[in-house]
């Protein structure tokens, strides 16, 4: 009975192990590696909002204006034989229900306010059973319900006005790019262009602690199914005692593994933060292109078109090996070339109001001009 209690302790202290290394690796797996090879953007936001898409209990309604969750599960779902549709397309019943029957995923793209409430039972995930078979109303149908149907929802509108039901029925997801979600991806964009031997450590760096983090797990389980199926004197069991000790080697080895990566991590993190206010400079400028259409609703601008200029003002802009020389060549080149981009769609009269608001945005973040100033000057 002592020795049963004393391994018990055992597997309690290699659980609190496993949750500290869950800890150190929070946000770090190979899934992360996988979606940004997909096309999900790394930034710390877009990685949450991908772990509400795919674990979320309800379907997920993604407000996307810049598009990029919708090219993101357009690429996850490839191989999945994806099928896709809108609600002003005639057919789309007849797709749901092919795709509920046969467990593939479907994707609602250009959804508007008004969502149908034909699908309402889909979206619940009302199931009914009988006599062994699974199926959904829709419509005036009984559909065979496949466990492995998925379904995703995409808005372009930036701020759309559901009903509060809708955020009762589905997983209401924000995949709006913000300031600092932005700066990541662009730091992402320059450090593999700058330093790509860097962005492959990190990448391997997060492979290898995803993998340590398997092996932590692979090992609670068998100590646990040793625990579960063993019978008589505890030391009697050559098998369960070797598991043990083995667990306990093989813990002791991995968090030796995890703290290195943490602190490698950190290094890395300060050598990407260098590069840095070249990522703030272009998140500024893509936010002055957008305030525009607060002028003219005319003045769109995607954020695909803007990344394109930010690659090619990476190529364009004089080489330096003074890594705050390279910085400033950089900028420069990325803020008139941006200037350039955003000036060719304006009116003649509203280029000015740009220059004006780039100026006061650049500034700003260099914290060149007070805010007091600044309004004293507007009013």
């Amino acid at each position: 009975m002592r020795e049963k209690q004393q391994l018990q302790e055992e597997a309690e202290i290699m659980e609190r192990r496993l949750v500290a290394a869950d800890k150190l690796i929070s946000g770090l797996g190979s899934e992360n590696i996988r979606w940004g090879s997909e096309g999900l953007p790394p930034d710390e936001l877009s990685v949450q909002n991908g772990i509400l898409t795919t674990q979320a209990s309800r379907f997920p309604l993604c407000i996307d204006p810049q598009q990029q969750a919708l090219n993101w599960v357009k690429r996850k779902e490839a191989k999945t034989n994806l099928k896709i549709s809108s609600f002003n397309d005639p057919d789309f019943l007849k797709q749901l229900e092919m795709a509920i029957k046969y467990g593939f995923p479907f994707l609602f793209q250009d959804v508007d306010e008004y969502i149908d409430p034909v699908i309402d039972n889909v979206l619940e995930k009302n199931i009914e059973g009988q006599q062994g078979r699974y199926f959904i109303r829709l419509g005036d149908k009984e559909v065979d319900y496949d466990p492995n149907f998925k379904m995703y929802l995409n808005t372009k509108l930036s701020n759309p006005k559901y009903q509060p039901s809708v955020f009762g029925k589905s997983m209401v997801i924000n995949y709006t790019v913000t300031l600092s979600g932005l700066e990541d991806q662009l730091l992402s964009v320059i450090v593999a262009f700058e330093r790509k031997e860097l962005e492959e450590q990190r990448e391997r760096l997060i492979k290898e602690t995803s993998e340590n983090k398997k092996l932590l797990k692979d090992l609670e389980d068998s100590l646990l199914r040793e625990l579960a199926t063993s019978t008589g004197n505890m030391l009697d069991n050559v098998e369960l005692v070797e598991t043990l000790e083995e667990t306990k080697t093989k813990a002791t080895e991995v968090m030796e593994k995890l703290i290195l990566a943490e602190k490698t991590a950190v290094d890395i993190d300060k050598l990407r933060d260098g590069y840095r206010p070249a990522a703030k400079r272009g998140a500024i400028l893509f936010f002055v292109l957008a305030e525009m259409a607060m002028v003219n609703s005319m003045y769109q601008y995607s954020l695909a078109s803007f990344l394109e200029v930010f690659d090619l003002s990476l190529r364009k802009s004089l080489p330096d090996s003074v890594l705050q020389k390279r910085l400033r060549n950089i900028m420069k080149a990325l803020t008139l070339n941006m200037y350039n981009y955003g000036c060719t769609g304006l009116f003649e009269r509203h280029k000015l109001l740009f220059s004006f608001n780039m100026t006061m945005k650049i500034e700003q973040a260099e914290q060149r001009i007070p805010q007091e100033e600044l309004e004293f000057f507007l009013k």
